[in-house]
C-alpha cells in the first residue's frame, strides 16, 4: 500500500495456488519462507531497506564458498518491455525502458520481456521495468556457501557482506535468496 503497489489478479482453477503465490511473488519482488524461529510464513519484500555500514560480514574465517559465478557484459540485458493490464479496456499494453550505457558498451539492444498482468496502471508497469532493468542491465555475481553457526539467524531475504579475497570480493552487498538449515543428522 505504502508504495503504491495495487495488483489487480484471479486465481483460476487451472493454476496451481502454489503457481499463484509464485506469480505474485515475481510482481512485487519477494521471498516466501517459513521462518524457523516462529515456524510462520514470512514474506519479505526484496528492496533497498538496509544500512551498509551495518551489515554483518561473512569472510572464509566462518565460511566456505561452494560456488560463485559472475555474469560478463555480454550475459547482461538492457531493454526491459514489461507488459501490463490497461484497465480502461482490458489489453494488454507495453512499456519499454533501455539502459543506454548498457547499450553503448554491448553495441545493440538485447532485450527481454515481461507480463506483469497483474498491473493495472501504466506508472508501475514503467517502475516495474525500470526494477527489473536495474538488475538485468548489471553483471551481478552469485554464490552458494556453506556458513558456520555464527550465522544461525539468517533468514531468506537477508543482506550481507562478503568479503572473499580470492573471488575479489571486499565487503560486496549479497542478498540472501535461499537457506537450508541442514538436518538433525548434518
Amino acid at each position: 500500500y505504502d508504495e503504491g503497489f495495487g495488483l489487480s489478479m484471479i486465481l483460476t482453477q487451472q493454476m496451481t495456488i502454489e503457481s499463484f503465490i509464485n506469480e505474485v511473488l515475481d510482481h512485487i519482488q519477494a521471498t516466501l519462507f517459513v521462518n524457523p524461529r516462529t515456524g510462520l510464513l514470512t514474506l519479505k519484500l526484496i528492496r533497498d531497506d538496509y544500512d551498509r555500514d551495518s551489515l554483518e560480514v561473512i569472510t572464509p574465517d566462518v565460511a566456505r564458498l561452494t560456488n560463485f559465478q559472475r555474469k560478463m557484459w555480454g550475459e547482461t540485458i538492457n531493454e526491459i518491455i514489461v507488459t501490463w493490464t490497461n484497465p480502461k479496456n482490458e489489453q494488454e499494453e507495453t512499456v519499454t525502458i533501455h539502459d543506454l550505457a548498457n547499450i553503448a558498451m554491448q553495441g545493440g539492444i538485447v532485450s527481454d520481456n515481461r507480463n506483469y498482468y497483474g498491473v493495472r496502471k501504466k506508472g508501475l508497469a514503467a517502475k516495474i521495468a525500470a526494477r527489473d532493468l536495474r538488475s538485468a542491465a548489471t553483471p551481478l555475481a552469485s554464490l552458494e556457501m556453506e556458513i558456520d553457526r555464527s550465522q544461525w539467524h539468517i533468514l531468506p531475504g537477508d543482506v550481507r557482506k562478503i568479503t572473499w579475497p580470492e573471488e575479489g570480493l571486499f565487503e560486496a552487498v549479497y542478498r540472501v535468496m535461499k537457506v537450508d538449515y541442514g538436518g538433525p543428522k548434518q
